[in-house]
């Protein structure tokens, strides 16, 4: 059966014996929030003195709250080296870059030479064929008669 806020209530037909339920429970919750209040309380005094502790501390040693500040020269002489060192990347790229397409044109440059040492090997071949092919010739129609 419901109770006045339309909530039903386990094992109860009867609305008086609901509301002293609901009664109950209400206190109970009561209770067990009244003693966990107890609790969250002292967890905030003890956050409080470690806060005025941790304060009393970083106050006594202010050296090592402040940040140290870089000197302005050695700003100016930091980026003066990074300059440098960027600088010298980039001539080591196009150093690398020029350098791989002169020994690209170099080995085309080659190849060519090899081509054309190639083909004159082969003329050079065919003509030896060719005059060997004609002594061979000569020679047996010189033995034949």
């Amino acid at each position: 059966m419901p109770d006045s806020e339309g909530v039903q209530v386990p094992g109860s037909s009867d609305p008086g014996n609901a509301a002293q339920v609901k009664a109950m429970a209400q206190q109970a919750a009561n209770l067990a929030l009244q003693s966990q209040n107890g609790r969250l309380n002292q967890l905030e005094v003890l956050l409080q003195d470690m806060n005025l502790k941790l304060a009393a501390i970083s106050a006594a040693s202010p050296e090592k709250s402040k940040t140290m500040e870089v000197p302005a020269p050695l700003k100016w002489g930091a980026a003066i080296v990074s300059a440098v060192i960027t600088l010298g990347v980039s001539a080591l790229f196009f150093w690398l870059i020029s350098t791989v397409n002169d020994m690209q044109q170099t080995l085309v440059r080659i190849d060519e030479r090899q081509k054309a040492q190639t083909e004159n090997r082969d003329e050079r071949f065919t003509d030896h064929d060719r005059r060997i092919s004609r002594l061979e010739r000569a020679f047996a129609e010189g033995g034949k008669q």
